[in-house]
């Protein structure tokens, strides 16, 4: 095989000459491995496929490259072909750079002249890791590479657009939301077209901020929440100065503060890894523990100092009969009503959550000296969600001749205490609940029981956690 010269030439009819791990393909990894990915490309269908799947590290005249391998006979004729079209049109754009390519009927190849690809979700972390004294910055400057890579992809999908009325519009912030950092350190997005709707009139900007704002907020990558408030509050200032302006890391963070958005949208989504039984008015401290990752120690509660926990039933088939009790009613089977299951979901809040981030501002340094943790460490919990639901009731439903009532008792922090079904078309007194938990067949009901799953351990939903500009 002849060497490639150039990125700006690439080597037309690459080949891969006996199979696909010949010697001008060679894999710095162990055959079986090599063998194991290649069955399972062969698999797949490279039309539902992601870009960056079945991509292999590879080595060209001795040099380390990543290839994408192209299925045969399942759509991967057709996937090499478009994917080689649009990457050889969008010279000059982030897309995948193409290095050589393999248009072998037997194993369709693309080699690109990167030889590694990060998701750019991940490569915060990386930054991190290596410089954290410029990682925002640095950060900053990838969003900004990102603002000027979709205005290119923006030009070149803009004919497509007119011309194909009913393609999706997703084409752009997918590309955003699935973007890479390659070897260089450079944006490098995907070319596929798929994902969520927007607006193609909408300004790169906004485009940027929907991809990534909230991402940035996430308490994972907590050096970084700057940036995301500046983000969600002013993408336009944001990604219309570079970070490179700035002498130092702190000057490029006092710009950023002056666009954070206001208290009131300050709150942050709760981890998804960090589960447990707790309430809004909880205060303590996110930990990295080994084998669990990110998880919330709890120190005090303060629920009592903001008045307390309210209720809000936001969705479902229940109404509330009695102070705290919520109802269901599941009828006989019948050709009009044919329900199969029943739910409801609910909140649990503040009393006082209009002055919480007030509360907590003021209140800070007293608990982190009495706790001994760094106040900006500190996490108030304002919300949890909780969630019911019966399920399976079309057989049920055809052994009754009565109505069967669901009961869910709500305690004042907002928990399903009781939970039961019954005849009967009141709720049932403590001793009656009592009996019935012990001696389920005192209801009297048919078999088979129906399904229910509840919220035993209420879900959190949101926190408030201050920064160094806050105290």
């Amino acid at each position: 095989m002849a060497s490639v010269q150039t990125e700006c030439m690439p080597q037309v009819g690459f080949k891969l000459r006996d199979q696909p791990f010949g010697s001008s393909l060679s894999i710095p990894f162990d055959s079986i491995r090599i063998s194991g990915l290649h069955n399972r490309a062969h698999g797949r269908d490279n039309r539902d496929a992601a870009f960056w799947a079945n991509t292999l590290v590879a080595s060209v005249d001795g040099q380390r490259y990543l290839a994408k391998l192209y299925t045969p006979g399942c759509g991967g004729e057709k996937a090499f072909e478009h994917d080689l079209d649009r990457l050889m049109k969008a010279k000059g754009s982030n897309l995948p750079r193409v290095f050589a390519y393999s248009n072998d009927a037997t194993t369709p190849c693309i080699v690109f002249s990167a030889s590694r690809i990060i998701p750019f979700h991940a490569y915060p972390a990386e930054l991190l890791r290596a410089s954290p004294g410029t990682a925002l910055q640095d950060t900053w400057q990838l969003l900004i590479d990102m603002k000027a890579s979709s205005q290119c992809i923006l030009n070149a999908v803009e004919g497509m657009i007119r011309n194909y009325p009913t393609l999706p519009t997703g084409v752009l912030c997918d590309a955003l939301a699935k973007a890479s950092v390659d070897d260089r350190g450079s944006i490098v997005l995907t070319p596929e077209i798929d994902g969520r709707p927007f607006d193609c009139a909408q300004e790169v900007e906004e485009l940027v901020k929907t991809a990534w704002a909230e991402f940035f907020r996430a308490g994972k990558y907590r050096p970084l929440r700057a940036l995301g408030y500046a983000l969600t509050g002013n993408a336009y200032a944001v990604l219309g100065k570079s970070p490179r302006e700035f002498e130092t890391p702190a000057s490029a963070l006092e710009y950023l503060q002056q666009f954070w958005v206001p208290p009131s949208r300050r709150y942050l989504s709760w981890p998804s890894n960090s589960k447990g039984f707790f309430e809004p008015g909880d205060i303590g401290v996110f930990e990295m523990q080994i084998g669990k990752g990110q998880v919330f120690r709890k120190l005090s509660s303060v629920a009592a100092e903001l008045g307390g926990v309210v209720t809000k039933i936001s969705a479902g088939d229940f109404v509330e009969v009695q102070p705290g009790v919520q109802r269901a009613t599941c009828l006989p089977m019948s050709e009009d009503d044919r329900t199969s299951s029943v739910m409801m979901s609910w909140s649990t809040t503040l009393s006082h959550s209009k002055t919480e981030w007030h509360w907590l501002c003021e209140n800070a340094t007293r608990l982190a000296t009495d706790h001994g943790v760094p106040p900006v460490d500190l996490v108030l919990l304002t919300k949890t969600n909780h969630g019911l639901s019966v399920r399976s009731l079309e057989t049920l439903r055809r052994r009754i001749r009565k109505p069967i009532y669901f009961y869910v008792h709500i305690d004042e922090t907002g928990s399903a205490s009781e939970l039961y079904w019954t005849f009967k078309d009141s709720p049932l007194c403590s001793e009656e609940i009592r009996k019935l938990a012990s001696n389920p067949d005192l209801a009297g009901l048919p078999l088979p029981a129906p399904e229910m799953y509840f919220g035993d351990k209420p879900y959190p939903a949101r926190y408030l956690q201050l920064e160094s500009a806050d105290l």
